[in-house]
């Protein structure tokens, strides 16, 4: 009997343990997006082109947080990944003079507003470095005069600053970067985000900057003006989305999607093996 007992208490606990698990979990929420990319590839060299080989960068795998589910394209591509920057390579043979290669991409992703926990190599997040001007006395002195009791309250600190004084300025090609931002008091999202990300990383917070799309409907045509930046700092626990130009401070699920993590690289978005062919998308 006693054993019999004894049994039924270990069984009992085993279900109110796996109970509390459960319960304890934090639901997340996911999103279906399903994006459509159109490029326009002409050859205006007026003599034919063979092997022309052109690679388009597509969003990141984040484990858990952003996965792309299929790839359908018009024409026949290679996937490749690296070190969870993606891109999908394209092959065109014996491209005639003056004849314009129409490509479809859609692509359907699942999107998550799971924190992202991986901190990497977090020093790296703390470096100044080119537009990042954390060794500036511009950005240190007001770095200073933003600094709250913890890393949350001087990001939310720093938010608030960009949000009040810091007028929003049409797009340009050309990175500026964070003194600029500071000194003229306007700039575009990529001005936000090293404005952002510098006074940050001068407070000691790890922060890094984001390039990818703002994209708040569940099924779009990418084109150029999707095409956003914005910045993220380390609590301690996670990654914090920060956007300032959409009045955005905590995560934002199913509405960005990350290409690349901006670092002293030059990151470009197309690649081609020929200058002899006009590349156009929407």
């Amino acid at each position: 009997m006693r054993k019999n007992n004894y049994v039924i208490i270990c069984l009992i606990l085993i279900f109110f343990t796996g109970l509390y698990f459960f319960l304890d979990k934090e639901p997340y929420v996911s999103t279906q997006k399903l994006l459509r990319f159109n490029y326009a590839v002409k050859n205006d060299s007026g003599k034919p082109i063979n092997d022309y080989q052109f690679t388009a960068v597509i969003p990141m795998e984040i484990k858990g947080i952003q996965t792309i589910k299929s790839i359908k394209s018009s024409h026949e591509y290679q996937l490749v990944n690296n070190s969870g920057r993606q891109s999908v390579y394209f092959l065109i043979e014996n491209f005639s003079p003056f004849s314009t290669k129409i490509i479809d991409l859609t692509l359907a992703l699942d999107l998550t507003d799971k924190p992202d926990t991986e901190s990497g190599n977090i020093n790296d997040y703390l470096q100044s470095q080119q537009y990042i001007e954390t060794e500036a006395s511009e950005i240190k002195d007001l770095a200073f005069q933003l600094k709250g009791k913890t890393s949350t309250e001087t990001a939310r600190n720093i938010y608030d600053w960009l949000v009040n004084n810091i007028t929003e300025a049409n797009y340009t090609a050309d990175s500026k970067g964070a003194i600029y931002l500071i000194k003229n008091k306007k700039g575009d999202c990529t001005e936000f985000m090293y404005g952002f990300v510098a006074l940050a990383r001068a407070n000691g917070i790890p922060a890094r900057g984001i390039s990818g799309f703002w994209v708040p409907n569940q099924s779009t045509l990418i084109n150029a003006a999707d095409y956003h930046d914005w910045a993220e700092f380390y609590d301690g626990k996670k990654w914090v989305l920060v956007d300032v130009i959409n009045r955005k401070f905590g995560n934002s699920a199913g509405d960005y999607i990350a290409l690349n993590i901006v670092d002293e690289n030059q990151f470009q978005r197309f690649y081609s093996n020929s200058s002899q062919i006009h590349l156009m998308t929407n």
